[in-house]
């Protein structure tokens, strides 16, 4: 990091990993625009775009080579291959001067299926993938809200209603990827140090929401009566077009702003992070931004961690340590089923999670409540003959 802060540039750090998880070597420096990025080596020819750069608007300054489209003025950079499928030229083209290539259908996922999507930028200028609107499997079944005929539909994991208003949504298999505490045992020893540890611990242990853990501010923490308060979010909204974050002194619903004990393992981390933060903004001096001091989860360089980030590097965290492939948000299911087994009720992990009723809690979680009643039946058929039990 001193090194960086004083040349602009690091010297070859070794076993560096893509969001893919092969390693590679490279080096960092800090772009015109003081952010940390890979200085990575001439990659062969490259030819020159001339549409203006989408991010600096600067003329003649975008190049292509085989690998990637970049900016010889700013930080604004494109890979060329994204999920299995290498982008063209012309694609690339379209991308600069409309924000949004046509629609591709050879993107080929972890699983190995194709699907289609659009590559567009975002606010800040990042090449981020756009999934095309599924086509929705009809039902022949009645909405068991509103009751509206031939509105319900399997869209991907849900079973959900299109009638407007309605908004009846229920997971196929709602709790098919929470992780055991062996499973979670194993996540904790590897994320420790990764960028997401803080959020994949707040979400795992405390239950906690992706807008929650990335909104945790400093004021949040008792530290001296060992409490966490969940009062603050920041959610990422569509403005006039424009994905865009929002923070607010506001949770989902009333029953979400919650108070929580401080565990001793959690207040260590967090006295961690605070010092880690000090350092990091004495060392960085004026390149270290300042608008994000009262928020825990920040970057090296003081920005506030964005909310899909989360949802974005945690799956790619577990594909490249082989572990079971799960959803950012399935740690606050695994939060719950562990409570259960643990022998609390619903009515708790309804407080716990900052549901706004109970029935929120027993339709998302009915599996646990089952099982309670499978154990009920395998004590009272005990006095059957065997291979009888549920």
């Amino acid at each position: 990091m001193i090194k960086l802060m004083t040349d602009g540039k690091t010297k070859t750090i070794n076993g560096l990993k893509s969001k893919s998880g092969k390693k590679f070597d490279c080096a960092l420096k800090l772009s015109p625009e003081f952010k940390v990025v890979l200085d990575l080596p001439d990659q062969g020819p490259s030819e020159t775009f001339s549409t203006p750069c989408p991010k600096c608007k600067g003329e003649n300054t975008l190049h292509v080579n085989d690998v990637k489209l970049w900016c010889s003025t700013c930080d604004f950079v494109v890979w060329k291959e994204k999920s299995k499928y290498v982008l063209t030229n012309d694609e690339l083209q379209a991308l600069c001067q409309n924000g949004k290539t046509a629609e591709i259908s050879d993107f080929v996922s972890k699983k190995g299926t194709t699907y289609k999507a659009f590559v567009v930028l975002d606010k800040d200028c990042k090449a981020v993938m756009e999934l095309s609107k599924r086509e929705l499997a009809p039902l022949p079944y009645a909405c068991p809200k509103c009751h509206s005929q031939g509105t319900v539909n399997i869209d991907g994991g849900f079973i959900a209603s299109v009638a407007e208003g309605c908004g009846w949504k229920v997971w196929k298999e709602p709790f098919q990827h929470a992780l055991t505490d062996e499973e979670l045992e194993q996540l904790f020893t590897a994320i420790q140090g990764a960028p997401s540890e803080f959020g994949v611990i707040m979400a795992a242990f405390y239950g906690l929401r992706r807008s929650e853990v990335v909104g945790l501010k400093w004021d949040a923490i008792d530290f001296e009566n060992k409490k966490i308060s969940i009062q603050h979010t920041v959610v990422t909204a569509k403005v006039n077009g424009t994905l865009t974050e929002i923070a607010r002194d506001k949770t989902k619903t009333k029953s979400s702003c919650r108070t929580l004990p401080l565990i001793p393992a959690c207040e260590q981390m967090l006295n961690k992070m605070k010092k880690e933060q000090e350092q990091n903004r004495k060392v960085c001096g004026k390149s270290y931004c300042t608008d994000y001091l009262d928020y825990i989860y920040v970057d090296p360089m003081g920005k506030r961690i964005r909310p899909d980030f989360l949802s974005q590097h945690f799956p790619d965290f577990l594909v490249a340590h082989q572990m079971k492939r799960i959803r950012f948000h399935d740690l606050r299911h695994s939060c719950a089923s562990l409570l259960y087994a643990n022998g609390v009720s619903l009515k708790e992990i309804q407080e716990w999670l900052g549901h706004s009723d109970i029935s929120t809690t027993s339709n998302i979680y009915t599996h646990l409540d089952f099982s309670s009643k499978v154990s009920s039946a395998n004590a009272i058929v005990n006095i059957f003959p065997e291979n009888t039990k549920v």
